[in-house]
């Protein structure tokens, strides 16, 4: 124990002398000099250190061992992704040249019939949650069609050319700003789809962080160059509050729904925090719901 003190004393008695020497020679350096020195020391050299790190993992996977095992899980990936794409194509022939002669309609009908077969799912009966989001009534597809026949060869991009497009996507965004009690000042886009509406929101989410001087944002997407903090449900995914408000700090932008909670709940805790809100489709349909039992008690 006596060794092991004399030890410690004399580690510490090295330290002090260090340190003496230290202020020793910086004690006529400007202090302002040393602290911009010292930081920008730090973020050369954790710089520095991310390229070494990456560095040397470039050249280690190129190592036998390690390729190998990559060529592995890579092969792996690659024979499930193969057979989950194609388990339902049974004649595994493509077209994949332009023919020389175009095909008659009657040849492209059917070509969309035979693809249209490879489905196996229920989808006229509600079976896809999260894929269809309409009952498939024939008069609705009535509809589609003559409204497709109608602006199948207009471009968005262009609302000069097109400017009911323009006015028909404007009106659809407000009819959902008004679902949510947007302010009046508030407005949105249009996107090809829900993932990248997803990343869109976002992008602009991390846009108004990187303004309000959040260099790494907290919110779920390492495609936007964020990190994500979980909070845990309960066995109902129902999120606990409390937990959530705690996790919520000032690195956060946004917050992701989904999950089974009270909309007006985390709205009043996103006003808190100043943070955006990203809400799923059930609160669009449970917003819908609402605007549709207001229709019908106003109608009785």
């Amino acid at each position: 124990m006596s060794f092991c003190w004399c030890s410690l004393e004399h580690i510490v008695s090295r330290i002090s002398e260090a340190r003496s020497i230290v202020n020793n020679r910086l004690r006529g350096i400007d202090p302002l000099l040393l602290i911009i020195g010292a930081i920008g020391g730090t973020l050369f050299y954790i710089e520095v250190v991310q390229r070494l790190i990456s560095y040397a993992f470039s050249h280690l996977r190129h190592l036998p061992v390690v390729k190998a095992k990559i060529d592995e899980k890579l092969a792996s990936a690659k024979k499930e992704i193969h057979d989950t794409i194609h388990k339902h194509d049974t004649d595994k022939v493509f077209v994949s040249d332009i023919p020389d002669e175009g095909l008659s309609m009657n040849a492209v009908l059917e070509l969309a019939r035979k693809y249209e077969m490879y489905g196996k799912f229920d989808i006229y009966n509600g079976r896809v949650s999260g894929a269809v989001y309409t009952d498939c009534s024939q008069d609705h597809i009535t509809l589609l069609e003559k409204i497709y026949s109608k602006y199948a060869y207009s471009n968005p991009l262009h609302p000069d050319v097109f400017p009911g497009v323009r006015k028909m996507e404007a009106e659809t965004i407000r009819m959902v700003l008004n679902l949510y009690n947007a302010p009046a000042e508030s407005s949105g886009s249009l996107t090809t789809g829900g993932t990248e509406s997803i990343i869109m929101a976002c992008l602009a989410c991390r846009n108004r962080a990187i303004q309000m001087g959040v260099r790494c944002p907290v919110i779920a997407a390492i495609l936007c160059s964020m990190r994500i903090r979980h909070v845990p449900v309960d066995e109902n995914n129902r999120v606990n509050l409390r937990l959530m408000e705690k996790a919520i700090d000032k690195e956060v932008c946004m917050k992701e729904l989904n999950t089974t909670m009270s909309i007006e709940e985390a709205q009043q805790d996103g006003k808190e925090k100043n943070i955006s809100k990203d809400k799923p489709v059930d609160t669009f349909i449970q917003n819908l719901k609402k605007q549709s039992e207001k229709c019908l008690v106003t109608e009785k």
